[in-house]
């Protein structure tokens, strides 16, 4: 069984959250409309499916991260009030950011979540994670949501190098 850290990665959600992200990250009025209809929808059915704020609450913690590029990201919205963009039209957004404060996780967020950015990159203190430029947002998000958390892999790897030790002190 994998043993568990001395220091936790981050302690919660809103540690790796940024704190000034762009409003193009921010949902429209009538993208939260749509979301809500949704879930409604499944709910009537009996099913789990739909939008979620995952940043609410005393120890916030994520939903499992998708590669799809786009629908992955309405399970792990994030609640940061932004009362700047309330109303204001951005982008090619057809109606004005919501009041709610609701936006998507960012792609160096989903990186903190997959243990790319701040932790596994860092040499002398420095985090050297990056993507190209040209990859595309959307990219990134697939990447990410397509990648497998290198913490939960170091985890592994060290189960299975204490089982084959322990094997190897046995002569098998």
């Amino acid at each position: 069984m994998p043993t568990k850290r001395e220091k936790p990665i981050f302690n919660n959600l809103y540690e790796l959250l940024e704190e000034d992200v762009s409003p193009k990250y921010y949902l429209s009025e009538q993208y939260i409309k749509t979301l809500e209809k949704h879930k409604a929808n499944h709910q009537s059915k009996g099913n789990g499916f739909g939008y979620k704020v995952v940043n609410e609450g005393e120890n916030p913690i994520s939903n499992t991260i998708l590669a799809t590029g786009g629908s992955g990201k309405e399970r792990n919205l994030i609640r940061q009030e932004k009362p700047e963009y309330y109303g204001l039209m951005y982008g090619s957004k057809k109606s004005p950011i919501n009041s709610q404060g609701i936006r998507v996780m960012t792609p160096i967020e989903w990186a903190r979540l997959q243990g790319f950015k701040d932790y596994a990159f860092i040499e002398n203190g420095q985090d050297n994670f990056s993507f190209p430029s040209k990859v595309s947002e959307t990219q990134q998000y697939k990447q990410l949501g397509n990648s497998v958390s290198i913490p939960v892999i170091e985890e592994l790897a060290k189960y299975i190098y204490s089982q084959l030790e322990e094997l190897n002190r046995y002569g098998v």
